[in-house]
């Protein structure tokens, strides 16, 4: 009797001691769950939206620019103007080693080429319409103190973007892939050269 009882403890204690493991094992299991879920909800997407705006990222940007002119007829008419004895004034952008930028500014005959030294875009989203805004820093290969803080709006419905405090007569720029969408008024170079 007095073995019987002895066993019935010792199974009842390991019965009990079962309870408690598949209990613990069960709660630790809950707490992962919980805890990865934490982390899920902190996790932070590269493309996601922030009220609204969408990052936008230099790989993404045209790296070839046009100049526009306004027309002869209407200043609100964008036009590109081929001239006689220039280029076209226009920005190229060549990705360097690592994750540096060379931007080269046409200015006809003249060239000038700047490090990017920031570049910081976003997306907006209106409708059908997408707007890029944003700024980067430009600084001279060449001129001490000719350094640009540039503040860009690219509008891609209207295939123009606008460049503020580049130092171009006309702000608005066509990437070379839109091109089309602007008539080509080419300067009368036969009178030009006699």
């Amino acid at each position: 009797m007095r073995k019987l009882t002895i066993m019935s403890i010792g199974l009842l204690f390991f019965a009990c001691g079962s309870e408690e493991s598949t209990e613990t094992t069960t709660e630790s299991s809950n707490i992962s769950e919980e805890s990865t879920e934490i982390v899920d909800e902190n996790t932070v997407e590269e493309n996601v939206e922030v009220n609204g705006n969408k990052p936008f990222f230099i790989e993404d940007f045209p790296h070839n620019w046009i100049q526009l002119s306004p027309s002869e007829e209407s200043e609100n008419v964008m036009v590109i103007d081929e001239y006689c004895d220039a280029g076209t004034p226009s920005m190229e952008w060549v990705a360097q080693k690592g994750e540096s930028w060379l931007v080269t500014m046409m200015y006809g005959q003249d060239a000038e080429q700047f490090d990017l030294t920031n570049f910081e875009a976003h997306e907006e989203v209106t409708g059908v319409n997408s707007i890029i805004k944003g700024t980067f820093d430009l600084t001279s290969h060449y001129a001490d103190g000719k350094d640009y803080h540039v503040n860009f709006e690219w509008d891609k419905a209207e295939h123009h973007c606008k460049f503020e405090n580049m130092g171009f007569e006309c702000p608005y720029f066509v990437s070379s892939q839109d091109k089309t969408n602007f008539q080509v008024i080419k300067e009368d170079c036969e009178d030009f050269w006699q």
